[in-house]
């Protein structure tokens, strides 16, 4: 599972840009970072059902990236960064059902994987 982002409260935690390897803050890494001082807006959109994805608002950087190991897509481990993008205005909860339906997916995937990598 390359992207495992998680919420707390209000705060989601994004998981960076980059599939393979160790992550770096460069590209769309390094204009999250730069998007509070830049006055830049960012809009947040989540998918759980391939090809849907649904707007949920504006968000902030609201405190210092920070890494974390994790699987890439090749199952190997790897640094990875996660921001902490706080709703400034949102479209509020997301149906329960969709929700429960993305954890069977991430369950299912889980599954799948070698015992040495879990």
């Amino acid at each position: 599972m390359p992207y495992q982002d998680f919420w707390e409260k209000d705060t989601l935690h994004y998981t960076g840009q980059g599939k393979e390897g160790d992550q770096k803050l460069t590209r769309n890494n390094k204009k999250i970072v730069e998007a509070n001082p830049d006055n830049l807006t960012i809009h947040l959109f989540e998918s759980f059902v391939k090809g849907k994805n649904i707007y949920r608002g504006i968000v902030y950087l609201s405190n210092n990236p920070y890494t974390v190991s994790e699987l890439d897509a090749n199952h190997n481990y790897r640094l990875v960064y996660k921001f902490p993008l706080t709703i400034k205005n949102g479209t509020g909860e997301l149906p329960l059902s969709m929700v429960q339906r993305h954890k069977i997916q991430q369950e299912k995937h889980l599954q799948k994987l070698p015992h040495s990598k879990l």
